[in-house]
């Protein structure tokens, strides 16, 4: 299972914001540049960060800045703005097991069960790193 790209494209345009927000005006279509994607795909992932108070966008100008620090923004943070629904959709349960085999209708019950400590895991890890991190991982690798 993997973690919604949403949340890898968040992060990306949240470290080109830290990184060359203050020097320059960050746009979506310079995000779109950066990350390779889709110049809406890029405006509705902003569009949910800053619903979520972690960037602000100067309308009009335009613009993208962080809206706190990047020692107090949180992954969780980030993947939590674009899935509301929290973790349950790290590791997603299939949608139609037979209801008619033996195995069908107990593997909802016996997965969310399994999945339950590691998806917990996962959240509190997530809880722990910021973008200060990502930043500094950064940094190390451009210094090489």
């Amino acid at each position: 299972m993997r973690v919604n790209t949403k949340c890898s494209i968040a992060l990306h345009c949240l470290l080109f914001i830290a990184e060359y927000g203050d020097s320059m005006k960050v746009t979506g279509d310079l995000l779109a540049k950066s990350t390779g994607c889709h110049a809406a795909a890029i405006r509705s992932i902003l569009g949910a960060l800053r619903k979520n108070n972690v960037i602000t966008i100067h309308r009009g100008v335009g613009g993208a800045k962080l809206a706190h620090s990047c020692e107090s923004i949180t992954i969780w943070e980030v993947y939590h703005a674009l899935e509301p629904q929290g973790s349950e959709h790290i590791m997603a349960l299939h949608p139609h097991p037979n209801p008619q085999c033996p195995i069908g209708k107990q593997v909802d019950r016996v997965l969310k069960t399994t999945y339950q400590p590691i998806v917990k895991a996962i959240e509190e890890t997530m809880k722990t790193m910021t973008l200060q991190d990502l930043m500094n991982c950064y940094h190390e690798e451009k210094d090489w």
